[in-house]
């Protein structure tokens, strides 16, 4: 399609090249009017100024006058995406697939993002309809709205298998179709999701009376310094190989904890252990105590009833800033909570 309105534009610019040029050479040669391009009179122009003239108005263009009709020369130009074919084809094939699914307004929105950035991956291979399946078919099921591939296929008279192909080659670079600015709309980052993150210090997830290894009593009546949090923090997400935003996270769990005296007498290694927990599910790693118990060299135990201690007071240690500051928390929890068709 792109070539061929190429063409149609250059076949325009040859037909208007030469009825200048035609104009220039039919003027009598007893005119004593100036040429505005050449600044000689128009009776003496000579073949050699017309085409000046020519290429003054084609700039690029490259002209012959001796071998008989005027013709342009061009380069191909490379092939780009044309963006009334992402944003009005597929703009007006999302709005008819979202009435025919009765799908919510949010998964339109969501459905419309993605597809145009598939349309644009894709180039122009595929047609607006392939495109547009394979999104709803992805959408409506990460916004859990399922819909099945025989209720799609049918809108845009794509096969069913054609769509299961796309989806299979889609898949491995699936995450990269979720923007930032997606999140709100897929759900799980308010502050409430960020909270529930949280396990509860009751036996149905783990914990018990009788913790096993009992607590360590040479972590209590040791204050906990903020430099040595940030030192131990550090080393721990390292062992630990959490990324930034966990990092960050944890050391401002563990500098609430101190400032709040949620854990008051308590030396700095339980104080980061319970952070680093915490900070592992609010960024859906969920990290187990066992493993954070080897890693910062305390028992299971003393962590456990340092959780028990702060868990109460969670709303108070959890902020909205742990979201908006830390865009790959957000990025990590969202990701983890959607529900991608299977393969």
């Amino acid at each position: 399609m792109s070539q061929q309105f190429l063409s149609q534009v250059l076949k325009v610019e040859n037909e208007t090249a030469d009825s200048i040029v035609a104009s220039l050479l039919q003027v009598e040669s007893d005119s004593s009017e100036a040429c505005c391009i050449c600044l000689q009179g128009i009776g003496t122009l000579e073949s050699s100024n017309v085409k000046f003239a020519s290429l003054a108005l084609t700039e690029t263009s490259q002209i012959s006058l001796e071998d008989g009709p005027l013709e342009l020369m061009y380069e191909p130009v490379p092939a780009t995406v044309r963006w009334a074919y992402v944003t009005t084809d597929i703009d007006y094939l999302c709005d008819a697939f979202c009435e025919e699914l009765a799908v919510s307004h949010n998964t339109l929105n969501v459905a419309r993002e993605m597809a145009q950035r598939l349309a644009l991956s894709m180039g122009e291979h595929h047609t607006p309809g392939y495109i547009v399946s394979v999104t709803f078919y992805m959408v409506t099921h990460i916004m859990n709205e399922r819909r099945s591939l025989e209720e799609i296929r049918g809108i845009a008279n794509v096969q069913t298998e054609e769509i299961h192909q796309a989806y299979r080659r889609i898949h491995p670079t699936r995450e990269q179709l979720i923007l930032p600015h997606m999140f709100a709309a897929l759900g799980g980052d308010s502050v409430q999701n960020f909270l529930e993150s949280l396990p509860s210090p009751n036996t149905e997830n783990g914990f018990t009376d009788q913790e096993e290894g009992g607590t360590d009593l040479e972590h209590y009546l040791v204050p906990a310094q903020p430099k040595r949090l940030e030192e131990l923090c550090n080393q721990y997400s390292d062992e630990l190989a959490y990324f930034g935003g966990i990092r960050d996270i944890c050391l401002q769990i563990a500098g609430k904890i101190r400032a709040g005296l949620y854990l008051a007498g308590l030396s700095p290694l339980p104080v980061i252990a319970v952070s680093l927990y915490m900070a592992s599910h609010l960024a859906s790693f969920g990290t187990p105590i066992r493993q954070i118990s080897e890693v910062v060299g305390i028992s299971e135990g003393t962590i456990r009833n340092a959780y028990r201690r702060v868990h109460p007071w969670r709303g108070e240690l959890i902020h909205s800033d742990m979201l908006d500051t830390h865009e790959d928390v957000r990025r990590h929890r969202v990701l983890r909570a959607i529900a991608w068709p299977a393969l």
